[in-house]
């Protein structure tokens, strides 16, 4: 999202809807949003993606293992000084941890693609693969069970080399689960896969955001 000046007009707006949200930090920003951390620990967003939003509002209110809550979200016009306006969106949601294990998470994100998109695809099905085609197979484990066991397999191995095995193990079979889930509760969205988009509860769960 733009400069300084527009991202606080922003978030003055969204926070008059509701003024018991109180912030104390800015956690970051994307080519879409921007995410701050409120006073009760949790995150406040404020995008323009109205497909994460509608993800949002289908996963509102809802206690998932391995994706984050949503406390709530909402719409608001934002007009700027100039008079020029936007339609933003605004979530209200759990706040993970993304950085203790962010060196495992990278090398563990940065093999799973290459084991979908590198290997498996074009040695198995004569073809580059998209996110699409990872979707479907993910979303339907007994139905691709080759190539989540050839996908799987080959990662693991690559994590014994680097020492990671046991942790790769346990992160693929949370972000499995994870994409089983998204499914179940918000089945027109999909997982928008990549290592900022991953992070760990407070008991070391794993847990995704940025849904769309």
């Amino acid at each position: 999202m733009s400069n300084e000046k527009n991202q606080e007009i922003r978030l003055s707006k969204a926070l008059k809807l509701h003024p018991q949200i109180k912030v104390v930090s800015k956690l970051g920003n994307g080519n879409k949003g921007v995410a701050y951390l409120t006073e009760d620990g949790r995150v406040i967003k404020i995008t323009i993606d109205r497909e994460e939003y509608s993800t949002a509002l289908a996963l509102k209110g809802k206690t998932l293992k391995h994706i984050i809550d949503i406390y709530d979200c909402w719409r608001f016009k934002c007009v700027y000084d100039d008079g020029d306006f936007d339609n933003l969106f605004c979530l209200f949601e759990e706040y993970v941890d993304t950085i203790s294990q962010k060196d495992v998470v990278i090398k563990f994100v940065s093999l799973f693609k290459h084991a979908w998109f590198s290997k498996y695809f074009p040695d198995f099905e004569g073809g580059l693969g998209t996110f699409d085609d990872l979707n479907r197979c993910m979303r339907n484990p007994f139905k691709y069970s080759k190539a989540i066991n050839y996908t799987k397999q080959f990662i693991l191995t690559e994590g014994e080399i680097l020492g990671l095995e046991n942790q790769f193990e346990v992160i693929y079979n949370q972000l499995a689960f994870a994409y089983l889930e998204l499914h179940k509760n918000a089945p027109k969205s999909h997982l928008d896969l990549n290592d900022g988009n991953i992070g760990f509860t407070s008991k070391g769960v794993l847990k995704i955001f940025d849904m769309q």
